[in-house]
């Protein structure tokens, strides 16, 4: 880059990326398929679910279930949405289920299920996947699956913390996944399920609950003595994002100790702290101007109140929530 700018994203403690470059295992190999015949067998179909009927029956805290578990069911159904959008090919049908999120975090449960019920095979997972408007800027996330006690529906569960705000404008989103292998690790070839491509298209419309906490340029000192000034804390009851310049990444390695060093906290009104975990801080500049601009996103791993929060904690200093 021209006159000695830099640009660098570090991944939640590299955390939240190597989850991701995981899900496509040791071993993998993209494989080409047949167009014409995926096209004979796509079907899709959108659902449309009593919103507000079955949120006051917990509908959605159980769709969401996969990502939070029973956690705060109370606040995932207010700001929980069913999605409802569902394709099939060959003999399983994946299904978008319901999406949670705020300004800057979003989470999406979809549900994999063999279309005669029957169950599905260990290791069962798609051979790759990609998207189209989800994403807003640079970030990090995961995908995880997991398998149904009764072994009949595979959860898989996407998450992306964004540097910047999400769905600025359009909130049509795409997302592609193509052929089911079985995976092992440590073996070389993915033995194919089923060919062909699961595009789901749906509209992404969830309850923004991000306020602005106010901040008047508070300083904070991370790992390895990294200096950072908050400008903008924005909170919501399911994530984190912070605006800040700061000390210019050091290219050596003490530069990882910044990442490590820059944690998160929630006091809670009755006394607990919540660690924030899995954070996304991420930063760049000019080496000249001696600060970086700098971001810092989480979602959180159990949904909470604003009202709950007393303070959020960043780097041993606290910032009251009011």
């Amino acid at each position: 880059m021209d006159n000695g700018e830099i640009l660098l994203e570090a991944i939640g403690e590299i955390s939240d990326q190597l989850i991701l470059e995981a899900e496509k295992e040791p071993g993998h190999k993209n494989r080409s398929f047949i167009r014409n015949l995926i096209a004979a067998c796509l079907a899709l179909c959108f659902v449309i679910l009593p919103v507000n009927a079955e949120m006051r029956t917990g509908y959605i805290s159980n769709l969401l279930a996969p990502f939070y578990g029973g956690a705060r069911t109370e606040i995932v159904d207010s700001i929980g949405v069913p999605v409802g959008a569902s394709v099939t090919v060959g003999d399983y049908t994946l299904t978008a289920d319901a999406v949670i999120g705020d300004r800057y975090n979003i989470a999406i449960v979809y549900s994999l299920t063999h279309v005669d019920g029957k169950m599905l095979p260990e290791g069962l997972r798609f051979d790759k996947w990609s998207d189209s408007g989800l994403r807003g800027g640079s970030g990090g996330g995961s995908m995880s699956h997991s398998l149904s006690s009764d072994g009949k529906t595979l959860f898989i569960t996407e998450q992306w913390t964004s540097t910047e705000r999400l769905f600025r404008i359009r909130r049509n989103v795409t997302r592609r996944f193509e052929n089911l292998v079985i995976w092992k690790k440590g073996q070389e070839e993915e033995p194919l399920v089923q060919e062909g491509v699961w595009e789901l298209k749906f509209t992404v419309r969830y309850r923004d609950t991000t306020k602005t906490v106010p901040v008047k340029n508070i300083s904070v000192t991370g790992g390895d003595g990294a200096e950072y000034t908050i400008q903008k804390m924005e909170l919501s009851p399911v994530g984190l994002h912070l605006k800040m310049v700061g000390t210019p990444v050091r290219n050596d390695e003490h530069s990882l100790e910044m990442y490590k060093g820059f944690t998160v906290q929630l006091h809670l009104r009755d006394g607990r702290y919540m660690e924030v975990k899995d954070g996304n801080l991420g930063g760049g500049g000019k080496l000249e101007k001696g600060k970086f601009k700098w971001r810092y996103g989480a979602m959180f791993d159990t949904p909470v109140t604003l009202e709950e929060i007393q303070s959020v904690v960043v780097c041993g200093t606290e910032i009251p929530v009011k």
